[in-house]
């Protein structure tokens, strides 16, 4: 009866630490999903701007119509934060809008 009483608590003691060990596992893939959405999300953020900064500064230095002009070049560029910055600041130095239309076409 003894042996019987143990193997159950040792049978129950491996079903706890399982059910911990899942339940542990499952709380820190939330964890982590949570902080990769986070970090995406953020990153999307930036990207949004960035794209929004470079649509300003082109309407306010060659008008509304030079965004439309070079509004596929934009969205091409849009998951790319290094080519975003790039297309930023030539918007910000380029003479005129053929200029930022060169860069822009130039897709590295």
């Amino acid at each position: 009866m003894l042996l019987e009483n143990i193997d159950r608590w040792q049978a129950e003691m491996r079903e706890q630490a399982t059910a911990q060990g899942i339940a542990q596992g499952i709380a820190q893939g939330i964890a982590q999903g949570i902080g990769q959405g986070i970090e995406q999300g953020i990153e999307q953020g930036i990207e949004q701007a960035r794209l929004e900064d470079i649509r300003k500064v082109l309407e306010l230095r060659f008008g509304a119509a030079a965004v439309a002009a070079v509004a596929a070049h934009l969205e091409a560029a849009g998951g790319d934060l290094p080519r975003l910055t790039q297309l930023h600041q030539a918007a910000v130095q380029a003479p005129d809008l053929d200029a930022f239309r060169r860069v822009a076409e130039n897709e590295d």
